[in-house]
């Protein structure tokens, strides 16, 4: 039963749904799954482990969004990427205005280097291509 009710409680549909949801569903009471729980010590860690394999697709997507839009130079979106993937914390200096100037500038790079890398493709496909006489 511990394991049903774990599959269940980790589908993210049923996130907000309390526990007697499930029971009267399965005609068990909540003092068994109370007692089942508490035989079970990791019951909540396999939960938390099973509802992040649920979450993994929707979490790609999420990435990804997030991706395309600190490309456009989001500020926000870069300091949510730095802060998943690279341990980034926002240290807070008066106004925190060096850090968004730093931040901007790393985006104003990214920017003129794919410009760059534009630039220098077209220009190798144009010097490649037919000549016109």
């Amino acid at each position: 039963m511990i394991n049903k009710y774990i599959a269940w409680r980790a589908d993210p549909n049923n996130k907000d749904i309390e526990d007697s949801c499930f029971c009267s569903s399965n005609g068990i009471s909540l003092d068994s799954l109370a007692s089942a729980k508490s035989a079970d010590k990791e019951w909540a860690k396999r939960c938390v482990a099973l509802r992040r394999e649920n979450y993994l697709i929707r979490l790609l997507e999420v990435d990804d969004a997030l991706f395309m839009k600190a490309k456009t130079g989001d500020i926000k979106a870069v300091e949510l990427i730095y802060e998943r993937w690279e341990d980034y914390v926002r240290k807070k200096q008066g106004d925190g205005a060096q850090i968004n100037i730093n931040l901007a500038g790393l985006i104003k790079y990214a920017s003129d280097e794919f410009e760059r890398k534009r630039d220098t493709e077209f220009a190798r496909k144009v010097s490649t291509g037919p000549s016109i006489i």
